[in-house]
């Protein structure tokens, strides 16, 4: 706490304030014994209102810190000329960095790993913010001194041995996790230039490979061998996966992470209940099992306009652990927000290779809108999973971009999804997809859930597979209503539903397919022209009665088709007011809905 304080040796019985060098003995006027205690009374009042206050006096600081490795005036962050000293110094509370305040991180930070004590010491601490008005705020884009944060430690711990041919080595001291991502930082190392090394399957492997990694077991009995790009020393200048600075994330809340660089970021521990946190216009990259994970209780959280690469999933939201029938089951994020981000290379790197590689994988969780996201090169993009006894509902995924997914490593790469625990039934209601662009993708959608899934508006072009679905549990599968949507150039499927469950329900309609020259179609085992699926009947659904076959007639004509300008029906195209009111009263750019709704993603414009 902070505030004038009362000096007993100094104050008299009656509330006057005595000197030093003013004798008890000598007289005092009466007007002066009144101004005393009228001063008195103000002091003391003016005491009690920074004791009260002090902790939060609701005006706002700006704070700076810089690396590490500088010096910097008086270092006690009041502005960039006097910055901490790297982010382990940082100050908070009464005397330092509160709710409401701004840090700016200003440089590259890199975390030196000096003897076997310092790498257990990185840990940064993290406060949190009292409400969203009182946020606390790290910005990393001050004028000409952005922020970088690495999460890969430098190694300083020994001295590098010469091998010859541009190779160095150093012993291990500590486990490099899954053996890979190393980095070389080039000169001067607060520049921000790094290179990631590849890994080398041996030793004459690297010696072939300027650029390279190499270790036998890559464990503390084991040396790490590199190969720099320039055939020069290492020395300060190789970083190692998950060795340098962490934030201390457990139960933290209203804290803003604005234009901040996380390269290697380590991850948000199991359990640790953040609630009203937000990551706007950052940079995550070199990431393992998620650039930004979060299990089990976590709520209103926000990943805005970021750019997330190079890892095995980008956004996850999972559950600690899964134990089947229990109540465990359904702590997983909720009230969610994942908005303009830009997710690219997931599941492509060797060592992020996996089934799931998800852009955004969801586990659970209720009050979901995951919206205006571009998703490329990735192993799946937009994935909804519930497990048994986990409710999965009120989730909105609209007006994404999702492309070019492979399947590398066992991906599966689909679109969007949702998928389940063949025996899950719980509630999953409320989910809805909408104002989509699925292109280059092995599968536009699939839907696995028992409940409704509103399907409007979307547009599948180019993928092996439009639409399909396959789960059949004890004759019970997927229910499906599908209007709106754009279906073009599928090269197997426009619609797949094999799952060849008696209980399901495909309500499609008003839906435009190009070509359907041939069996674009498929129910169970069968594969059906377009007349014969139309032409089918089946209690509570409906095979496209009122759909069309038609070239679409876009505006514009690009060699390849990326983003959503290039979808925009053209005069005279059969999409315009051929489609049915779903109650969406604006297009994919925001733009009111004119007349009868356009068939696809966007609407036609004179």
């Amino acid at each position: 706490m902070c505030g004038i304080q009362d000096d007993t040796n100094h104050v008299s019985v009656d509330g006057a304030i005595k000197t030093h060098n003013a004798p008890d003995s000598i007289p005092r006027h009466p007007f002066m014994k009144r101004f005393h205690k009228i001063l008195g009374f103000y002091m003391f009042t003016l005491s009690l209102l920074l004791l009260l206050f002090g902790a939060d006096s609701g005006i706002a600081r700006e704070w700076f810190v810089r690396p590490a490795d500088g010096s910097y005036g008086r270092e006690d962050g009041s502005d960039y000329q006097n910055a901490f000293k790297g982010p382990l110094s940082l100050k908070w509370g009464p005397n330092g960095i509160q709710p409401g305040d701004t840090l700016w991180i200003c440089g590259v930070h890199i975390y030196d790993i000096t003897d076997r004590y310092s790498y257990s010491k990185r840990l940064v601490p993290l406060p949190s913010g009292t409400s969203e008005a009182r946020r606390i705020i790290l910005r990393g884009d001050f004028p000409g001194d952005p922020g970088v944060l690495w999460g890969a430690g430098r190694l300083l711990y020994d001295t590098w041995k010469k091998e010859g041919g541009g190779v160095w080595s150093i012993p291990l001291m500590g486990t490099v996790y899954a053996g890979d991502w190393l980095f070389q930082v080039d000169d001067p190392p607060g520049s921000g230039s790094h290179v990631v090394l590849e890994k080398a399957a041996s030793r004459e492997e690297l010696l072939r490979t300027p650029g390279a990694h190499y270790s036998p077991t890559y464990t503390p009995a084991s040396r790490l061998y590199v190969h720099t790009t320039d055939g020069k020393a290492p020395g300060g200048r190789i970083l190692v996966n998950w060795w340098g600075y962490a934030f201390a994330y457990d139960r933290l809340a209203h804290v803003t992470f604005q234009n901040v660089s996380f390269f290697n970021p380590g991850r948000i521990p199991r359990n640790a209940r953040l609630s009203h946190v937000r990551w706007q216009g950052c940079d995550l990259r070199y990431g393992m099992h998620a650039l930004l994970g979060f299990w089990g209780d976590n709520r209103y959280i926000e990943v805005i306009d970021c750019q997330l690469s190079w890892a095995a999933n980008g956004i996850y939201n999972s559950q600690p652990f899964w134990q089947e029938g229990k109540v465990i089951i359904n702590q997983t994020c909720r009230n969610y927000l994942y908005k303009g981000n830009y997710i690219h290379h997931i599941g492509v790197r060797r060592i992020n290779q996996n089934k799931d590689a998800h852009a955004i994988g969801i586990q659970g969780g209720y009050d979901g809108l995951i919206e205006g996201n571009v998703i490329d090169n990735c192993g799946s993009g937009i994935v909804l999973y519930a497990y048994t006894e986990q409710e999965l509902k009120d989730t909105i995924v609209r007006k994404n971009i999702v492309r070019n997914l492979h399947k590398r490593g066992g991906a599966t790469g689909y679109g969007i999804a949702t998928m389940c625990n063949n025996d899950s039934f719980s509630d999953k209601t409320g989910n809805r997809f909408y104002q989509n662009l699925i292109i280059n993708a092995p599968v536009g959608m699939r839907f696995q859930f028992e409940s409704d899934q509103a399907v409007y508006n979307n547009i599948f072009y180019n993928c092996d597979i439009g639409l399909e679905s396959t789960r059949n549990y004890n004759g019970r599968g997927a229910r499906v209503t599908a209007m709106n949507n754009l279906f073009l150039y599928s090269t197997s499927y426009h619609v797949r539903w094999g799952s060849g469950a008696r209980n399901y329900m495909v309500h499609f309609n008003h839906n435009l397919f190009f070509p359907a020259d041939s069996r674009k179609f498929k129910l169970g085992a069968k594969a059906l022209s377009f007349s014969q699926w139309r032409s089918l009947v089946q209690p509570g659904s409906l095979f496209d009665r009122q759909s069309i076959v038609a070239k679409p007639l876009f505006a514009s004509h690009p060699e390849t088709r990326t983003g959503a300008e290039d979808f925009k029906p053209g005069s005279g195209s059969p999409s315009v007011d051929t489609g049915v009111d779903v109650g969406l009263d604006s297009d994919f750019f925001g733009m009111p809905m004119v007349n009868l709704p356009d068939i696809g993603a966007i609407e036609w414009r004179n």
